[in-house]
């Protein structure tokens, strides 16, 4: 991952507009700060996906290190099946409001930072 924003930037890529998908994946903690110290974001993308206690808890383990100001949140993935009829039911976009926001603010976070991860963030991330 950090060769990839090496040679990202070397090509002339500000290290800003990278972003580290599927961050949930890495399970070391010390490669998630080092994505965020070269100045790219860290996205934890499978909100909704199942149980949503242990991306919680990577959020979590990411504000109390100071991360808050790099990370980003998502659905990441569709309802659409090509091997079902009709591409299999609907299912609906409201994880990250209905329940994983609301998990993070019982958890303590407060309003400020919740604004950070879903308003000023992505703004910084995509409106360029």
């Amino acid at each position: 991952m950090l060769e990839q924003i090496d040679l990202a930037v070397a090509e002339g890529l500000a290290p800003d507009r990278f972003l580290s998908i599927h961050t949930q994946t890495i399970t070391d903690p010390a490669l998630r700060q080092a994505i965020v110290d070269r100045g790219a974001w860290i996205e934890f993308d499978d909100v909704g996906q199942g149980d949503d206690a242990p991306t919680l808890g990577l959020v979590l383990d990411s504000l109390e290190a100071g991360q808050a100001g790099r990370l980003l949140l998502s659905h990441d993935a569709g309802w659409f099946d090509p091997a079902l009829p009709g591409g299999g039911t609907p299912r609906p976009f409201t994880d990250l409001t209905g329940s994983f926001l609301p998990a993070l603010r019982a958890a303590g976070v407060d309003a400020d930072v919740v604004d950070d991860l879903c308003v000023r963030n992505p703004f910084r991330a995509f409106a360029r």
